[in-house]
């Protein structure tokens, strides 16, 4: 922690040092923002704005008297702060889900999505499941349509079968789910507020339980929840993944503007308790790809 507190003490540099915007003071976005500052081969100055709009305010008023070279914001609130406020700064962002719901794109801006790859998931399903050949994936009327469809390319390329399923109620939900493990091996649970309400979770978990039906997600809540397992960003390889790209940016004067990176290094997340309700054995090798356990 040191180097990051160090950051925060540096004076003004003429502003030849990359600046760090960090949304909220939550443990992931600050691990994110110190595996940053660790890894940068320049000089970082880090801003905390505390989900205050008004602290955001002043600090982005600060930065355009006297520019940085590119900014690295995590969270939502900065990096919308950060395309909105100061458009003419090269911004890399980063943990921000549906980027063009919350305006942040331009010519400028370049993201670190806030899911892997399907590629990536697929091969832990693979790694924890290796039986499974049908999946099942969820979609309502409000879905984003490219996720699923493009998930749906690449588990076919990986030999998988996908099978969705169009839901719009929790009575919907429950229908399916008496249904659901004669129709496929494991549930990829896509991230969609629409659908991933705290009933319709419960009622997911609690069916897909019974009837001895992995439930995967991308999201690490979920799978505490009692999801078997997630793949999510590795928040220190987000970190070190925005350096390099900052970096670039400023110092080879590279243009990635506009354009998306997956992450490069998962996370798994696996939950013990829901693998011995399932009555699932892992092979022992398995075990060595898992980052964190939850019971």
């Amino acid at each position: 922690m040191f180097s990051l507190l160090f950051s925060l003490c540096l004076p003004a540099l003429a502003r030849d040092a990359a600046v760090v915007l960090i949304s909220d003071s939550i443990p992931e976005y600050q691990e994110t923002a110190q595996a940053f500052v660790d890894s940068y081969k320049g000089q970082v100055q880090v801003f905390h704005l505390e989900g205050n709009k008004a602290k955001a305010m002043k600090i982005a008023q600060d930065l355009a008297s006297d520019p940085p070279p590119a900014i690295f914001a995590i969270g939502a609130k900065s990096a919308y702060i950060s395309v909105q406020q100061l458009p003419y700064i090269p911004c890399v962002y980063a943990m921000v889900h549906d980027p063009i719901k919350y305006g942040v794109y331009g010519d400028k801006v370049t993201g670190i999505s806030a899911q892997p790859s399907a590629e990536v998931t697929l091969a832990q399903i693979r790694v924890f499941l290796p039986k499974v050949k049908k999946i099942g994936v969820f979609i309502t009327d409000a879905s984003a349509v490219e996720g699923p469809s493009d998930a749906s390319h690449v588990a076919e390329a990986m030999g998988y079968e996908v099978e969705f399923i169009r839901l719009n109620s929790n009575a919907e939900l429950r229908k399916q789910m008496s249904l659901m493990h004669k129709k496929v091996d494991a549930i990829w649970l896509m991230p969609d507020p629409s659908f991933i309400t705290p009933e319709n979770f419960h009622t997911l978990i609690m069916m897909a339980n019974r009837n001895r039906l992995p439930v995967l997600t991308n999201s690490d809540l979920l799978a505490q929840a009692g999801g078997l397992f997630s793949v999510t960003p590795d928040r220190f390889g987000v970190g070190q993944q925005a350096a390099g790209l900052i970096y670039d940016i400023y110092a080879d004067r590279k243009d990635y503007g506009g354009m998306t990176f997956v992450p490069e290094v998962p996370r798994v997340t696996f939950n013990e308790n829901t693998q011995r309700t399932l009555g699932l054995e892992l092979e022992p090798f398995a075990t060595g790809f898992i980052d964190t356990w939850v019971e």
